[in-house]
């Protein structure tokens, strides 16, 4: 669907195509009755991403539709302490995500909005539990999709593989670079309720990513 909106597109207007990589600092936000269902921590995690952007013009140099195609890494940590126990884990989640954002640019300067879409590929989960003083150094795949009876009783699942949110950011041309700030907040819930978990579960992506562009066919 990107490539071929891209091509006919071009056909009318001067695209550029912006190849770009950056860092995501990324966490969940759950509900205050999971966290003191759980008793645990949740924090941030670091993460990568990269992909390619195509800036199409809307009649001006100020205003342009960009859609994008990344893959990009989310997730959060999680740590638990009771008595002599503890555990401390980061969940990575790999998505392919795509952006369609409005661009508007004053001068080397400029802003984007709009909806994206993702879709979960799989994920991994590591870390490690103690108890007694013994740490013992875990980790395995996550999954995307479907329910209990599709998973051992040891698997590590995520419910909703899409990903809906809206995404906001701002960044600058430095000479032949673009610098992007882009902030990403999730609408989907990863989690659904399950055995154990609270009512009206809350589990949405928050996802704050720093990358660096450089487009390509643009003409001045």
């Amino acid at each position: 669907m990107l490539v071929s909106f891209v091509v006919t597109t071009s056909l009318y207007s001067q695209v550029t195509f912006i190849p770009k990589a950056g860092v995501t600092l990324s966490n969940v936000a759950f509900s205050d009755d999971i966290k003191d269902s759980w008793g645990a921590d949740f924090g941030s995690k670091i993460g990568f991403t990269v992909g390619i952007a195509a800036e199409i013009p809307l009649g001006s140099e100020t205003w342009a539709i960009q859609p994008e195609l990344l893959w990009i890494q989310k997730g959060y940590s999680y740590k638990y302490e009771e008595g002599g126990y503890k555990e401390d884990y980061n969940y990575t989640f790999n998505y392919l995500e795509l952006p369609v954002l409005v661009k508007i640019r004053s001068g080397n300067f400029y802003a984007v909005a709009g909806p994206s879409i993702g879709y979960g590929i799989i994920g991994k989960y590591n870390g490690t539990y103690s108890e007694n003083g013994d740490e013992i150094d875990d980790s395995d795949l996550v999954y995307f999709g479907g329910d209990a009876s599709d998973y051992d009783e040891d698997e590590e699942w995520v419910d909703n593989a899409l990903d809906v949110g809206i995404q906001l950011g701002a960044g600058v041309e430095v000479s032949v670079i673009v610098i992007e700030l882009r902030y990403g907040f999730g609408l989907t819930n990863l989690y659904d309720e399950r055995p154990g978990y609270p009512n009206d579960v809350k589990s949405q992506h928050r996802t704050l990513q720093l990358t660096m562009g450089i487009p390509l066919g643009r003409k001045e």
